[in-house]
């Protein structure tokens, strides 16, 4: 972990490579996993991030309801709604905001929408 914070920022490469064999390590709790679906988000490529959250979401859903979830709720739930937002999974992206209860029913529509086109907008690609 120390050499992940050493090149983050630096070089983003190697630090894939780190949260990739943490995540893939025999054994590894599910939870391994969020280093590794937060900062495929952080770096935009939320493909990526959605195929690790769509492997891990049954657990991290599960984990809501332990000690161990405000702090999901508080620091991960958002990259996950944000990257299946942004990928067009408007369905799950839903789902995991009404469990984070931030933001009023109403408010959810707009926030998804808010996330696509911050992308459009930075890539000049229309998201479908």
């Amino acid at each position: 972990m120390a050499e992940i914070s050493f090149y983050r920022g630096v070089d983003n490469k190697r630090v894939l490579e780190h949260y990739t064999a943490l995540a893939s390590l025999p054994g590894a709790p599910w939870s391994d996993s969020l280093p590794l679906a937060r900062f495929y988000n952080e770096l935009e490529r939320h493909r990526e991030a959605v195929a690790v959250w769509r492997r891990i979401l049954p657990d991290f859903i599960r984990a809501l309801d332990s000690p161990f979830g405000k702090e999901i709720l508080r620091r991960d739930l958002p990259f996950a709604a944000r990257s299946f937002a942004i990928e067009g999974d408007v369905d799950t992206a839903t789902r995991l905001l009404r469990l984070e209860r931030r933001l009023p029913e109403a408010g959810i529509a707009a926030q998804i929408e808010q996330w696509r086109q911050s992308v459009s907008k930075a890539t000049g690609q229309p998201k479908p």
